[in-house]
Formats: structure tokens, C-alpha cells, sequence
């Protein structure tokens, strides 16, 4: 079997986490555009996702800080959205700023121990 072939665990656990928040950006973006129509509203929507956006970059360079950055964020959603008000969709508009801050903290300590399990090897 050639090593073309094996599928790479690292190198999709690297990649899985920034297409995904990119794919977040992207959804936000969309659903911006969709709601309010170029509108006030619409700027304040872009920054956000501007915010996004940055720390997706940051993420990108640092895992561990980047998926920290996320959780914050997502604690900061919950804690803006329960102030206007309770529901399901305020804990489902921050799952995806949670899920990513795991996965990129997630991927940064798989890498530490596969290189940690490399150097006892060598």
C-alpha cells in the first residue's frame, strides 16, 4: 500500500478547524446579508465577523491562543444574547465559537503529544 493512500490524521486534524471557521464567516456573512439588507444592523453584523475573521488568522498562526480567543468569544455571545433574553437558538448561536475554540486546542495538544511520542522514539 503506498503512503499516498493512508489518510493523514494530523493533516486533517490541522485543517479541519480553520476551513470550518471559515466556513462559520462565511454562514455569518450570508445570513447578514439575507436579514438585514444593507442596513445599520448589517455594519454592526460585519464587524462582528470581521472579529471573527481575526481571530481565525490568530488561530491559524497559534492554536492554543486562537481557541482560547473563540471560547471567549463564545462566553461573550452568551453573556450579550441572555441579557436580552433566554432560548434554545441564543445557546445554538454560541456552539460553533465553543466547538471551534475545543477543536483548535484539541489539535494543538494532539500535535504536542505526536511530537512528544516522536522524540522518545528518536
Amino acid at each position: 500500500m503506498s503512503t499516498k493512500n493512508k489518510l493523514n490524521v494530523s493533516r486533517i486534524l490541522y485543517y479541519f478547524p480553520r476551513f470550518l471557521a471559515l466556513f462559520i464567516i462565511m454562514l455569518w456573512l450570508v445570513a447578514i446579508t439575507i436579514t438585514y439588507k444593507f442596513n445599520q444592523y448589517f455594519v454592526i453584523g460585519f464587524l462582528i465577523s470581521l472579529i471573527l475573521l481575526f481571530t481565525t488568522l490568530i488561530a491559524w498562526k497559534s492554536d492554543p491562543i486562537g481557541g482560547i480567543v473563540f471560547i471567549i468569544l463564545g462566553f461573550a455571545y452568551l453573556v450579550v444574547a441572555f441579557g436580552k433574553s433566554f432560548s434554545f437558538t441564543t445557546l445554538l448561536g454560541s456552539a460553533p465559537l465553543f466547538t471551534l475554540g475545543l477543536l483548535f486546542i484539541g489539535n494543538h495538544l494532539y500535535q504536542e503529544k505526536k511530537y512528544a511520542e516522536e522524540d522518545d522514539i528518536l
